[in-house]
């Protein structure tokens, strides 16, 4: 696998924003399969180029070849850019992609991007510190937030009473039992 020369230098401070994460090869060819992990649904068939950042390996910044859509998934087929054979596409299973911040489009309101939220401080309306966010599962119904205390709230309306991105601070309602 040959790494690419974007011109970019090792910079990569600026790609902050993960839209995606490497989950096996796909043929022969070097395409990967990546899971979408952006709240933009069409964002991986738009790209042009992302930030690979492998478990293994130096990251690399890569432009996106090809990119399909699995029907009715989050799953993408891509092609990137000095990725050429399977055995290039195997190396970075589990690899995160990443864009700059700058690509991000608005977002609705009361909606927000998974890593302005990361890190936050989570607390219950009474001020009880529950950690910091250290992971969003995305499941069939909703997110679930986890924090590094091992909880686990469910990202609902519900739960969730207040997000403060410039406090960096979360404020949830926990329903009964959630915290037992």
């Amino acid at each position: 696998m040959s790494r690419p020369d974007t011109g970019v230098g090792d910079d990569f401070a600026h790609y902050t924003v993960q839209v995606a994460e490497i989950t096996g090869a796909h043929g022969v060819k070097g395409e990967v399969k990546a899971l979408c992990t952006s709240d933009v649904p069409d964002r991986l068939g738009q790209l042009d180029e992302v930030l690979v950042r492998p478990k293994a390996h130096e990251p690399f910044v890569s432009s996106v070849t090809r990119a399909r859509q699995i029907p009715h998934k989050r799953v993408y087929i891509l092609g990137l850019e000095g990725v050429n054979s399977r055995e290039d596409a195997e190396r970075l299973v589990g690899a995160e992609l990443a864009i700059p911040e700058g690509q991000s489009p608005p977002l609705p309101a009361d909606t927000y991007y998974v890593c302005d939220l990361l890190g936050a401080l989570v607390v219950t309306r009474d001020g009880r510190e529950l950690g910091r966010l250290s992971e969003v599962l995305y499941t069939g119904a909703n997110d679930v937030y986890v924090t590094d205390q091992g909880h686990l709230l469910p990202a609902t309306a519900e739960v969730v009473a207040e997000v403060d991105i410039e406090g960096h601070r979360i404020v949830v309602t926990p329903l009964p039992g959630m915290l037992d």
